[in-house]
């Protein structure tokens, strides 16, 4: 490949993740409505031609967004997995939920976008059910009971504001405390 090309490609790459890092931090620190592609512009210097030709739409932008995101919390949590899926299963459910305590705005943001925008734009499903759905096969799941699982121990941005507001983690502690001892009785 042509050298030129080549620093054409990376050039374009690296400024494609800073637009995501963008945001993500947007997404993090504004809601849903008061975000667009121009609020792109309060966080770096890229002009509107450039962020044109990396998203089309807003609902490009914020979708890849969403990518980007689960991308970067699921391999926080795949770098601490190990052989024992229980134990794996334990520690993708602490990880994700101290992710959602610590990004609530984040969180909360990307419910709103599934919400606004279902049917307009295909999302990025979280591969975290994925991974718990992979962990619980291994354990000997059958197909019906890793959803009853997984639909058993989810948790609901509705209760994530409850806890918040509440100043606590009781519910969500309360279901990890649970999904532990149901682990560790299986």
């Amino acid at each position: 490949m042509d050298k030129r090309k080549v620093i054409a490609k990376n050039r374009y790459e690296e400024i494609h993740y800073e637009l995501l890092e963008v945001g993500e931090k947007l997404l993090n620190t504004k809601r849903l409505t008061q975000i667009s592609l121009n609020s792109i512009n309060e966080y770096t210097d890229i002009s509107k031609t450039t962020i044109y030709e990396h998203f089309h739409s807003f609902e490009e932008f914020l979708s890849d967004v969403i990518k980007h995101v689960y991308k970067k919390r699921r391999q926080s949590y795949l770098e601490k997995l190990q052989d024992e899926p229980k134990e794996n299963i334990k520690t993708i459910f602490k990880v994700w939920t101290e992710f959602t305590y610590e990004n609530f705005t984040l969180g909360k943001n990307i419910y709103a976008a599934y919400i606004l925008l279902a049917g307009k734009y295909n999302f990025q499903l979280m591969g975290v059910y994925e991974d718990l759905d992979m962990e619980l096969e291994k354990l000997g799941f059958s197909n019906k009971e890793r959803k009853e699982f997984i639909g058993k121990f989810y948790f609901s941005i509705d209760e994530l504001i409850i806890d918040l507001e509440n100043e606590n983690k009781n519910i969500i502690n309360s279901k990890i405390n649970d999904l532990i001892l149901y682990l560790d009785n299986y």
